[in-house]
């Protein structure tokens, strides 16, 4: 769900897991919960996300859902207001004695989870740690990098080409590239981790961008 702040992303979220939480046709002889995963982006918002979902249960559960409620939540799935408060009751109290399996974190928990139980099978120690600090690996990487174009040209090649088009785009007679060159590292690997695809390269050489 994409919308921008204060629009009810929580809100609308809750509303939809406790629809599948007391969705018949998803329940069967168990209660679903260990088997649905929302997640979020801030811990404040997991926080909210659970306490709405289990203030809906709970009115839900005591008959004292507002009509426009109990019309999106309960109404879809054809069960009727005793039916849907025995159902809530029930997954209220299975939350309560198994909260561990009550999946509303955040991306980086979940991940993090994730990590840690393949940890043997990626090559990871069990005690490993995600280091958050990408300014600083960047910032090393790019220092490397200018250190290696002083012995090899291959590499000196890329950067002075490089730096060659920047100066053209920029419009500039000369600078000192450093800041920029990690400002635009910094913005590239922010992308690459938002859309999780590879750069490719463009068709376009020097003599085309000039043109």
């Amino acid at each position: 769900m994409e919308a921008s702040a204060g629009s009810g992303k929580t809100y609308a979220l809750a509303q939809r897991y406790v629809q599948l939480v007391l969705d018949p046709a998803l329940r069967g002889d168990r209660i679903p919960v260990r088997n649905i995963l929302a997640l979020t982006f801030t811990n404040k918002s997991a926080f909210e996300m659970k306490a709405r979902i289990l203030q809906f249960l709970k009115m839900i559960a005591l008959q004292q859902l507002k009509e426009t409620d109990a019309r999106n939540l309960i109404a879809p799935l054809g069960i009727d207001a005793d039916q849907a408060a025995e159902t809530a009751f029930a997954t209220m109290d299975y939350v309560i004695r198994n909260y561990n399996f009550f999946q509303v974190q955040t991306i980086d928990k979940f991940i993090n989870a994730l990590l840690s139980g393949c940890a043997f099978k990626i090559g990871l120690t069990s005690r490993f740690r995600i280091k958050t600090n990408s300014y600083d690996y960047l910032l090393y990487s790019l220092d490397a990098m200018i250190d290696e174009a002083l012995h090899d040209p291959d590499t000196r090649a890329l950067l002075e080409n490089f730096l060659h088009q920047y100066l053209y785009i920029e419009n500039r007679s000369g600078w000192f590239p450093k800041d920029d060159i990690l400002s635009i590292i910094c913005s590239l690997f922010a992308q690459y981790n938002t859309y999780g695809k590879p750069f490719v390269p463009g068709a376009a050489g020097i003599e085309d961008l000039i043109k």
